[in-house]
């Protein structure tokens, strides 16, 4: 039993949630929590199916929020956070339920440990068969991930550990911590918000932990199953970048920057597969390095080391066992003759391409303009930093793990990884990556800055309407044609990542920088 109970603002956001509702306020009203310690709060973005009507009427304890517009998920939360009362606020989704001793459970690591200010809940499917949420990674391309998503092991996931983030459907933060962070970046609007929020926290010196006792239900009932894929794409490729470029140290940014943005580059022209022979240069490379590349058996060691200095055998057993199986499946595919695919060509000049391929243009595009206000909110990031990279690292688990199962992409991946030495910058206790200079962090930002602008041109090129990628556009075709000019823009990023040097990086940015501006971004 507790002994103290801090009070607590439940803030629901909703967007037209009247299906899922009942049983959540229904669940909420039966905590063992005293009631007068929780305040229930609907944050409502500007909903249109009577369901803040139906709760006034029916629930008149729920203190009402009219955000007054759809604000998304970010900046949503974000109003009910600053209208909440209580020391503590939990975000909880409207398509939840929770258990009775949920709250109780959520709040009782605060008791163990004054430092932790982020508590995530354990989420499981409706029925309670599989999970949803157990555990949290993130690669050094900023794409977090659930491991186990899915598992009907859930008892593999019911150790309280430390997460780099918490999911932000069922998640305890203390209020004023939240509020002096920044809370969630109000610009993601939805997607990695709560990657981005885990990370800073950690960087200011909180801790998040996560709470396997505190059992939240979670019915999927698709808000986002009407959205187009490549809006989608355009927020998760947008808010992946948004993340790193803010949270990443000098140093560690200038390791990544240009080999994530190479790789986004990579997904584009794999979504387009046009024919390479559209240009006068030499064909693509199939084989680019013997497999493994950029894991060596200095990067699991150190994996291993920390598991084991942590005591969290299960975590070894069940990370070892995913990325044997992960890396089998990938040398299978990889090793063997790729069969010849029907390659994309050109009619008249132009390509028939998805939408998906200009979304992650888009996102380039994105990052471009919002550069200055990046640069801005890294600086307050930094700023506030207690932690180094490397204290943290340990807490990323899949730092070197491709989040995109095509094999094609995997390879370019590894290749990257293994040229720009990336395994060194993550192997945390062992290699110390070399030092970089002010010379080689703005040579690193130079590149960036000029594959954004190259990514950007291709979307320019391609003649594509960046409005209808837009939440609340009216129309979203799924195919485009663009123009050959557009697609030759990829198709020569492309030939630099295949010829990329296995060189320092003191000497690899200097020779990444000459050949990007060797790229005449509006040739035909």
């Amino acid at each position: 039993m507790m002994t103290e109970y801090p009070s607590v603002s439940i803030i629901i956001l909703n967007y037209n949630s009247l299906a899922h509702l009942q049983a959540n306020l229904d669940s909420l009203l039966q905590l063992d929590y005293p009631a007068a310690r929780v305040e229930l709060i609907l944050a409502d973005n500007d909903s249109s199916d009577g369901s803040v009507e139906w709760v006034a009427k029916n629930y008149p304890v729920v203190r009402i929020v009219k955000n007054g517009a759809n604000l998304g998920f970010a900046e949503g939360n974000n109003a009910g956070v600053a209208a909440a009362k209580a020391d503590w606020v939990v975000i909880l989704n409207p398509d939840m339920r929770v258990e009775v001793n949920w709250l109780t459970e959520l709040l009782r690591p605060l008791q163990q440990n004054p430092y932790i200010t982020c508590v995530a809940s354990r989420i499981l499917n409706w029925d309670g068969t599989a999970l949803d949420f157990g555990d949290a990674a993130i690669n050094f391309m900023g794409w977090g991930c659930q491991p186990g998503y899915g598992s009907h092991d859930i008892a593999a996931y019911a150790q309280d550990k430390p997460l780099l983030f918490p999911c932000g459907g069922a998640m305890l933060i203390k209020r004023q911590v939240f509020l002096d962070n920044g809370g969630f970046d109000r610009d993601f609007f939805a997607y990695y918000e709560d990657v981005d929020l885990g990370w800073r926290l950690w960087l200011a010196g909180y801790e998040v932990i996560f709470a396997a006792n505190a059992i939240v239900y979670h019915r999927h009932h698709g808000s986002w199953q009407h959205v187009p894929d490549a809006r989608k794409w355009v927020l998760s490729e947008r808010n992946t970048l948004f993340t790193i470029i803010k949270n990443y140290a000098d140093d560690s940014l200038a390791w990544t920057l240009p080999a994530v943005l190479l790789l986004l580059s990579t997904r584009a022209y794999h979504d387009i597969n046009p024919d390479p022979n559209i240009l006068d240069l030499p064909a693509l490379p199939i084989n680019m390095g013997a497999e493994p590349i950029g894991y060596g058996p200095g990067y699991y060691w150190i994996q291993v080391k920390q598991s084991v200095q942590n005591g969290d055998f299960i975590q070894l057993w069940r990370r070892t066992r995913t990325e044997i199986s992960r890396r089998w499946r990938s040398r299978k595919k990889i090793t063997a003759v790729p069969s010849k695919q029907a390659v994309n060509k050109p009619v008249d000049g132009h390509y028939q391409v998805s939408a998906i391929a200009l979304s992650r243009l888009l996102a380039a595009r994105d990052v471009r303009q919002a550069w200055p206000d990046l640069m801005q909110k890294r600086a307050a990031v930094q700023t506030q930093r207690q932690r180094s990279d490397h204290e943290i690292f340990h807490l990323f688990q899949w730092a070197l793990v491709s989040n995109f199962g095509d094999p094609q992409f995997m390879r370019t991946m590894e290749f990257v990884v293994r040229q720009f030495g990336l395994a060194a910058l993550f192997a945390i206790d062992t290699q110390k990556p070399t030092a970089i200079t002010p010379q080689m962090q703005m040579l690193s930002r130079q590149c960036a800055l000029r594959l954004l602008e190259l990514l950007d041109s291709a979307f320019t090129l391609s003649g594509a309407d960046a409005s209808a990628f837009r939440l609340g556009a009216d129309q979203m075709w799924p195919q485009h044609l663009i123009p050959q000019a557009s697609v030759a823009v990829l198709v020569k990023i492309q030939h630099i990542i295949h010829t990329l040097p296995q060189k320092p990086l003191s000497e690899l940015l200097p020779w990444l920088h000459t050949q990007l501006q060797q790229i005449e971004s509006h040739d035909g």
